[in-house]
């Protein structure tokens, strides 16, 4: 069973740099042209300055907590401490987002969970590799959309200014960037917790420009989960072959229209 799980290194194939860069090419085509343009805010939400220091502070303690704390190092923990974190924001904010957005990380969690077969987060880190094509955010169709939802409802919560916000958007930026964008190299390092917290800090930016209505969320979250369960059980590198450089091309070509404001489509937020 475990032979057929995708990634694995007995389903590795040599890419070849010529397809790699055409395939690249037409993401950046696809991605400039797609509707998931839609989801980009028209304008970032306006978060304090003293909001953004909190953050970062807290990305800072959770990511040296990652790497120096044993226990932290499972994802039933993190889903544990979110769940926590989003109790405490429905509480004080009496609002519904803070329960989608644990469930959207629940399930984009289990999503990786299937795809690298275990709960370990070092072994999540292993799975990915150092190269960006490697990462869970583009190694996989379903991981991709997975990385969606997560981002979507991350970012549902970190436009708020509450200092409730910020504990849930800290620890889950952190572990996005662990289970999205390939963790740290180094273990038990201080290079280690700079690059986990580089990350954590970009995916937080990242996800304050995603507006994505509740409903689409959660179909690609659903989508990953289900494309996951396949993966347990056939080669989804043979039916998706160069999608690394395909889901590239298309992350790049949507974060240019983020960047260059002329560029951005106009989206209203839809509550939950």
């Amino acid at each position: 069973m475990h032979a057929l799980r995708w990634p694995h290194p007995a389903t590795e194939r040599a890419k070849d740099p010529l397809g790699l860069a055409v395939f690249v090419l037409l993401g950046l085509l696809l991605g400039w042209s797609s509707p998931a343009a839609l989801c980009l805010r028209g304008r970032y939400a306006k978060v304090p300055a003293s909001s953004w220091a909190i953050r970062a502070t807290l990305v800072l303690v959770f990511a040296a907590l990652m790497l120096f704390v044993p226990a932290l190092r499972w994802t039933t923990m993190w889903i544990l401490v979110l769940g926590t974190f989003a109790a405490l924001f429905a509480l004080a904010t009496r609002d519904r987002v803070g329960t989608s957005s644990f469930a959207f990380a629940v399930g984009a969690t289990l999503t990786v969970m299937l795809l690298a077969g275990t709960a370990s987060v070092t072994e999540i880190v292993g799975a990915q590799g150092p190269g960006v094509l490697r990462w869970f955010a583009f190694q996989s169709p379903a991981s991709f959309l997975a990385f969606g939802a997560f981002l979507c409802a991350l970012g549902a919560i970190s436009t708020g200014a509450r200092l409730s916000a910020s504990l849930y958007a800290a620890p889950a930026a952190v572990l996005g960037a662990v289970l999205f964008l390939g963790g740290w190299p180094l273990s038990d390092s201080v290079v280690g917790i700079a690059v986990l917290f580089a990350k954590a800090a970009a995916l937080l930016v990242a996800a304050g420009s995603v507006a994505m209505r509740p409903r689409i969320a959660a179909g690609a979250c659903a989508s990953g989960l289900g494309l996951a369960l396949i993966g347990s059980f056939v080669e989804l590198g043979a039916l998706f072959p160069m999608w690394s450089g395909l889901a590239v091309g298309a992350v790049c070509a949507l974060g240019a229209r983020a960047v260059v404001p002329p560029l951005r489509q106009t989206s209203v937020a839809v509550p939950v």
